[in-house]
């Protein structure tokens, strides 16, 4: 890494982690989720933003432009292939059962949800791959862009799991476990997203689809029978299968990449 690029990424993850500080604690406070979330969902665009002013960087290079509709259309459809190979054997084995009745009431609002998801989900986005995944694409190739990125994208998440009450009520050390696995093979698979279509947006939807079809989706029609949450939501074991399978995948496809120089 070059000096300048080492002082962006470390202004960036200083300023994310330093901001990011203040919400964790009035979630440690009892404050509520939604109450905190939203705010600390756009912290790390706001610091890439404020990152790029100071090093003089444009704004457009965050990758604004839309990309090619294939791709957008991929990073909407893939939570709900990878959701549907968890939860479907499930709900088939019995080891939780399916609530239809959920899914009738929540189906005519998922539109209007899916933009809210990707709304505060740009918020991330603009600082994970807006910023973080060029950057380490550039000086250290796609293993630091997709696992560094992810472990980074979980450390962040993980004081909300611990403390914060972000969780689905298994024990803290098997959710953080299963979590940063599934959150760093996620990473790979969005970095992959990211640098093939040259745009942004592609993890912003990939992120919102991804929390409206686990969170919004799939869980709501789920009931827990007793073992349940070990397999399902964001920190089951499912999830992790499926998610590192996934990332296997696109880690193989890495030669499509564009060269390092044009990140």
């Amino acid at each position: 890494m070059d000096v300048e690029d080492r002082k962006s990424v470390l202004c960036f993850l200083a300023l994310t982690f330093g901001i990011s500080s203040v919400f964790w604690g009035r979630s440690f406070g009892g404050a509520p989720l939604n109450s905190v979330v939203p705010f600390l969902m756009w912290t790390p665009g706001v610091c890439a933003i404020v990152t790029q002013l100071v090093f003089k960087r444009p704004i457009p290079n965050l990758g604004w432009r839309s990309g090619p509709l294939r791709y957008l259309a991929l990073s909407i459809l893939l939570p709900l292939i990878y959701c549907s190979a968890v939860y479907v054997p499930v709900w088939i084995l019995g080891a939780g059962r399916f609530n239809g009745s959920f899914l009738a009431r929540a189906f005519p609002l998922l539109p209007l949800a899916l933009v809210q998801n990707v709304f505060f989900a740009l918020g991330e986005e603009i600082g994970w791959r807006g910023f973080l995944v060029p950057a380490l694409y550039r000086v250290r190739g796609f293993a630091w862009a997709g696992v560094a990125s992810g472990l980074i994208w979980g450390i962040w998440h993980v004081p909300l799991i611990i403390f914060g009450g972000y969780s689905a009520g298994t024990p803290a050390w098997y959710a953080v476990t299963c979590f940063m696995i599934s959150v760093t093979a996620m990473s790979v698979t969005v970095a992959w997203l990211r640098l093939r279509s040259g745009s942004l947006w592609t993890a912003a939807l990939y992120h919102g689809a991804h929390n409206l079809t686990i969170q919004g989706i799939f869980d709501g029609s789920t009931i827990d029978t007793g073992w349940t949450k070990w397999i399902t939501t964001e920190f089951g074991i499912g999830l992790t299968v499926a998610t590192v399978a996934m990332s296997f995948y696109f880690w193989g496809r890495r030669r499509e990449l564009p060269s390092a120089t044009r990140a």
